[in-house]
């Protein structure tokens, strides 16, 4: 069939191992295509054995060596490969340069060594695309039960076009698309006038010379059943969100608005900036509009359609919908394709669903990247704001120009020189304090004398003198460490480990930081929640959202209360998005890997306002720029194209 058998199976194997749930998964599909598809009667056909005797054979799960079976547990192994990687689909196209990538990055935990390695290497090059594409129809037209051309046949994959699918991942595309049609297809309201726009907030530029892109926002989302607001840090996302929530309150009170973040982080990040928000609405918006923005509800995404992990499925959905009638979305860019389409299955059918998120960041840790997908659209071009002006920072303030040139940069050479740039020490003048600047990652017998060298740097050695909580805090909130991997010397579990150390904090002593790692409902406290260990008792920050004035109280937990935690000295740069602070430093590792991305790059420095220092290998920084985020994804294709 192809040159796919038994023999490149097993170097295949060797070279990348199997995960048990990859052969777990293959030897299932093996047996499925032994299945009888009729077992009406016991006549043997043509000396072969009898449907009786097939169905005692596939459930005992017993299995012939063939090639056909090498193709299925290939095609297993792919598939979660892909899906484990980010991805919805395999495509069948560009399959085998993307395992030669991976390949070559697994040469240290390889099995498959020297000249056995590089001509399976030369054998998996010689396999052309066309060959495993026709294989697979091959595969399709015999066993149709398991590999069908659409999702609602129901087999276990489907292929559709050029991309290979576990069933439910192009079912969550689908579903998606579906909604979205539906609510494109509903006529808007009459848009709000500008003018009554710009009386909402101080801050909305009163020029008629030039439009003002916030205000546009705003506009497009009061006049539609699904908008998108994306930007970078900066941009006033959560400035035109207050505007566009204080005019719904005041044109429709009885509305039922949910707040939802992907993040116990990005929740407690979202409810700040509501707060802040309000305080920046005008005398035009009355104080009870005021207050019922102050009182809205924020979630996690989990916490809101009521998924848990010992839940098969989440207690909202298409049989029983959320009762709001407005659902807005904070950083959607860390949603997942699974949990984007288990929200849009729960929402009423006339509800609105408003996403805030950059675009540009890193998606989702886990499948698909929706945000950047639905972005790419042509359908939703009426739907999509964009904001690209910095009001927190000047026009040419360094930092916004570095994240602006790592986005925008695409030729080769221009890159080498950006990651040239990097090493020089960019100060600002319209910034005071404000800094940009990488160095040569340090060795790692001099990592522990580094890192005090750089706190001393940025005067945070007095972490440890903290006398109060809130003091504390301070020092949690406007510094971290972000790293792209979390094991090895440079990863964030060793950068967990030596920094008490340097700093002068013994484990669980005063002043310790700690990161939850999973939803918790006794406690209430979400994964990404941040916590400071004072007096023998983890204190959380809880923002009341009564009023200007509130002061911040805090959730107290006994250490052993608490859900699966860790220090938090360090975290990965993908755990990070939603967060701000004012010192960045950032770590790559010493060799490259697939993780490393621009879209990594672009995440870490725009965590930061003021100071960014990275460490990383010249040759690591501008491998990782020149490598763009891609994840193979049928949801644009569906919504533009009308896939079914």
């Amino acid at each position: 069939m192809t040159m796919i058998n038994h023999s490149f199976l097993e170097q295949l194997e060797l070279a990348t191992p199997f995960s048990t749930i990859e052969t777990e998964f293959g030897r299932f599909l093996c047996r499925l295509s032994r299945m009888p598809a009729k077992a009406d009667n016991d006549v043997p056909d043509a000396g072969g054995p009898s449907a009786s005797e097939a169905a005692v054979d596939y459930a005992a799960g017993s299995a012939t060596d063939t090639d056909t079976d090498a193709l299925w547990q290939f095609l297993a192994h792919l598939l979660l490969r892909y899906v484990r990687d980010g991805h919805s689909c395999v495509d069948v196209e560009h399959w085998r340069q993307a395992l030669l990538a991976q390949l070559q990055n697994e040469d240290e935990k390889a099995a498959l060594t020297g000249d056995a390695r590089d001509n399976f290497l030369a054998t998996l090059s010689a396999l052309s695309a066309s060959a495993v594409h026709d294989a697979i129809r091959t595969l399709a037209k015999a066993h149709p039960l398991i590999i069908g051309s659409k999702a609602d046949e129901g087999t276990p994959l489907v292929f559709q076009g050029d991309r290979l699918y576990l069933n439910k991942y192009r079912q969550y595309e689908l579903d998606i698309a579906a909604w979205v049609h539906r609510a494109m297809a509903v006529p808007g309201v009459a848009p709000v006038p500008l003018a009554e726009i710009r009386r909402c907030t101080e801050y909305f530029s009163t020029s008629e010379d030039n439009p003002d892109f916030q205000q546009l926002a705003v506009q497009q989302a009061l006049s539609r059943r699904f908008a998108i607001i994306t930007g970078g840090p900066g941009t006033g996302k959560t400035t035109v969100l207050s505007a566009i929530l204080a005019l719904i309150c005041r044109e429709q009170p009885d509305w039922r608005i949910a707040l939802a973040a992907p993040t116990g982080k990005a929740k407690v990040r979202m409810q700040e900036a509501i707060t802040a928000g309000v305080e920046k609405l005008s005398a035009d918006v009355s104080d009870e509009v005021k207050e019922k923005l102050l009182s809205l509800p924020a979630s996690t995404v989990h916490t809101l359609i009521g998924l848990r992990p010992d839940m098969a499925k989440p207690i909202y959905h298409a049989g029983k919908r959320l009762p709001y009638d407005l659902v807005v979305v904070d950083e959607a860019s860390m949603v997942s394709l699974p949990n984007m389409a288990q929200l849009i299955r729960a929402l009423r059918p006339d509800a609105r669903l408003l996403l805030l998120g950059d675009k540009d960041q890193l998606s989702s840790v886990e499948t698909g990247s929706v945000l950047a997908d639905l972005c790419q659209c042509q359908t939703l071009k009426g739907a999509i704001a964009v904001l690209h002006k910095n009001y927190r920072a000047k026009d040419n303030c360094v930092l916004t120009e570095c994240a602006k040139r790592v986005v925008e940069t695409k030729d080769p050479a221009a890159i080498a020189q950006l990651a040239e740039d990097f090493y020089t020490t960019h100060a600002d003048p319209s910034q005071p304090g404000a800094e940009f600047n990488a160095i040569d990652l340090p060795g790692e017998k001099k990592l522990t004398a580094a890192l005090r060298a750089q706190l001393k740097d940025w005067d945070l050695l007095a972490w440890k003198d903290a006398q109060t909580v809130d003091a504390c805090f301070a020092y949690v909130q406007s510094f971290k460490i972000l790293a792209s991997n979390r094991e090895g010397p440079f990863g964030v579990v060793n950068l967990n480990k030596i920094m008490p150390e340097i700093i002068g904090i013994k484990p669980f002593a005063n002043g310790t930081p700690l990161m939850i790692l999973e939803n918790d409902k006794l406690t209430g406290l979400n994964n990404g929640d941040i916590g400071v260990v004072w007096e023998n008792q983890v204190h959380f920050p809880s923002p009341e959202l009564g009023g200007k004035d509130s002061k911040k109280q805090y959730r107290v937990f006994a250490l052993g209360g608490l859900p699966s935690y860790e220090l938090v000295y360090a975290m990965t740069i993908h755990k990070s998005q939603g967060s701000g602070y004012n010192r960045v430093l950032m770590v790559l590792p010493e060799k490259d890997n697939p993780v490393l991305t621009r879209e990594l790059v672009y995440t870490g420095i725009t965590r930061t306002e003021l100071k960014f220092r990275l460490w990383a290998p010249k040759e690591v920084l501008k491998t990782a720029l020149l490598r763009p985020t891609r994840r193979i994804s049928g949801l644009v294709a569906a919504l533009d194209n009308g896939e079914a």
